[in-house]
């Protein structure tokens, strides 16, 4: 198991913490961090990919339990579209596996390089939270490991209190090993986008409503600085899948 000392950041890189960083490949190496940390009375934070705006992995002093190693995908039935992985595998790798055969992340954030398990622990949304909700409400079932080294199973019907809890939990009930998800099926790999411009707050609400149930995304953006009749003016942005079939992937560059 790698081990390091440096300076961690959120993606915002506004804030910053001195840590102890474990980067666990397998069960035994979590445990192993854990029984470590209470040996030595350390708290533990969880930590992703790092993508979160804010400072909820940092942790002075203290341990931060990277699962950027636990890459593994278990297992995926292409025909129910139903996935289980490790903590540490993206959005980008669940959606390179899956989009051949049809199947998409009901729910993904703006960047692609988010782990599964600090989707889930973020509780994120995407630009369909108005159709799909957040993340959580996709998720079939989760394995979490305790303080107390104990792995148990959670689902809306075992463990249901953990279940509910440690969604939107940033890691604080335990680390995710194994994560089960379904899947939503889509008509293409692509979506025929749109935008509208709006003069004023009013104007933006009332575009906005109108694309929620006419479109699979969408997003508003404001201008805060206009003042006066265009304070809230903005651009909607939205768009619905081609239903062509189409789901191959064009090269794309970083």
């Amino acid at each position: 198991m790698k081990i390091s000392n440096k300076i961690m950041s959120g993606w915002s890189k506004t804030v910053s913490s001195n840590s102890k960083i474990f980067y666990p490949e397998n069960l035994n190496d979590i445990i192993e961090v854990i029984s470590d940390s209470k040996k030595n009375n350390k708290s533990i934070s969880i930590r992703g990919a790092g993508l979160s705006y804010g400072d909820n992995t940092l942790n002075t002093s203290g341990i931060i339990l990277c699962t950027e190693k636990l890459k593994k995908i278990i297992y995926f039935n292409n025909n129910i579209g139903e996935i289980t992985v490790q903590s540490g595998v993206t959005i980008e790798d669940i959606y390179l596996l899956c989009i051949n055969d049809g199947w998409l992340l009901p729910v993904m954030p703006g960047s692609r390089y988010v782990t599964i398990g600090g989707a889930l622990g973020n509780n994120i949304h995407g630009k369909n939270c108005e159709i799909e909700g957040n993340i959580g409400e996709h998720v079939k079932s989760f394995k979490l490991i305790l303080a107390s080294e104990k792995v148990i199973e959670c689902s809306r019907g075992m463990n249901s209190d953990i279940f509910y809890s440690a969604i939107s939990g940033l890691g604080l009930l335990g680390v995710i090993l194994e994560i089960t998800l379904k899947m939503k099926k889509v008509p293409s790999n692509y979506i025929s986008g749109k935008s509208k411009r709006a003069n004023s707050i009013e104007n933006l609400i009332d575009l906005y409503e109108d694309t929620i149930s006419n479109s699979d995304y969408s997003i508003a953006t404001i201008d805060a600085i206009a003042k006066g009749s265009s304070l809230g003016k903005g651009v909607i942005h939205f768009g619905s899948f081609i239903k062509n079939g189409d789901y191959s992937i064009k090269r794309h560059f970083v």
